[in-house]
């Protein structure tokens, strides 16, 4: 017995004419006779009384019957949560960075775009992220500075971003529109911990000049950076495009002489099935990156 005497008989018992089931079925009548009979010699009984040159279900015939009908509906079933499986994985994605800075306006582009997408947002030291996307804790990766790319990862550039100095009300920075590394290097900073965002450029830029930050408070919550120098604990390296979406230091950033900045990039694995949820969040963040504003706020 296999699928074929099953899909046979469940139709002509639906019907109960061997002629219009053979039609649907798209098989000659002799056919279907013939498999109908090697089904009811397996059973080793009669599934249909003959009554002139129809056919109807017997006893026996009914209760295979329902038996037929509960293995197809299982396997209907049994499809549709796959399905179901499938389209909660594919609309589930995980990201992580160590620039959560851009995270709420990227994931709400993703929002407005793909209503029924669910995302899960994790931050990550740099040298853990790649980590992360090899064991599958994570779909996509958005790094500053970007991770390798090799035969196992794919790396975009999503933006190169200038990097500004911000100071508290009433910092002697205020009266510079522009300043250098060294003009700054006894300087107390707030800094985020090693791997994340801004600290490795800010650590580079020093170490080319010869000399070692003064870092007097570091986190790995990139935002609070903004909260711990508005409260007067220090000045801190911060990617302009978010400096530009705080308010309170529209006035109270400085530029750096030297072009100081970092490029931001999104990863994945290679061979990562590419879904359509998948190339919905590669191509919205290319876009959301390509489209950061340069300066929203006039200069006072």
């Amino acid at each position: 017995m296999d699928a074929k005497h099953l899909i046979f008989f469940k139709r002509a018992a639906e019907l109960e004419n061997m002629t219009k089931a053979a039609e649907e079925l798209m098989v000659s009548q002799p056919f279907l006779s013939r498999v109908i009979a090697e089904l009811e010699k397996e059973l080793g009984v009669e599934l249909f009384d003959r009554v002139g040159r129809g056919i109807i279900l017997n006893s026996y015939g009914r209760a295979f019957y329902r038996r037929t009908t509960n293995i197809f509906n299982e396997v209907e079933d049994a499809k549709k949560e796959i399905q179901d499986i499938q389209n909660s994985q594919q609309a589930l994605l995980t990201i992580v960075t160590n620039v959560s800075l851009y995270m709420p306006g990227l994931l709400k582009t993703i929002a407005q775009s793909h209503h029924s997408l669910t995302t899960r947002q994790l931050s990550a030291k740099k040298n853990n992220i790649l980590k992360m996307l090899m064991n599958g804790e994570a779909d996509f990766a958005i790094c500053c500075p970007p991770l390798v790319n090799n035969e196992e990862f794919i790396t975009v550039p999503l933006r190169f971003e200038p990097g500004v100095i911000i100071y508290p009300e009433g910092h002697w920075l205020s009266d510079y529109t522009e300043i250098s590394f060294q003009q700054i290097a006894d300087e107390t900073f707030i800094g985020v911990v090693k791997g994340y965002g801004t600290r490795e450029p800010l650590d580079l830029y020093f170490q080319e000049l010869g000399l070692t930050s003064k870092i007097s408070l570091e986190t790995n919550d990139t935002s609070s950076v903004f909260r711990y120098v508005s409260n007067g604990l220090g000045i801190a390296l911060m990617p302009l495009s978010q400096v530009l979406r705080e308010p309170v230091f529209k006035d109270n950033y400085v530029s750096l002489s030297n072009n100081a900045g970092a490029d931001i990039a999104l990863t994945w694995r290679r061979n990562q099935y590419i879904s359509e949820s998948r190339r919905l969040f590669i191509e919205k963040s290319r876009e959301y990156f390509g489209c950061l504003e340069t300066n929203p706020y006039p200069r006072s």
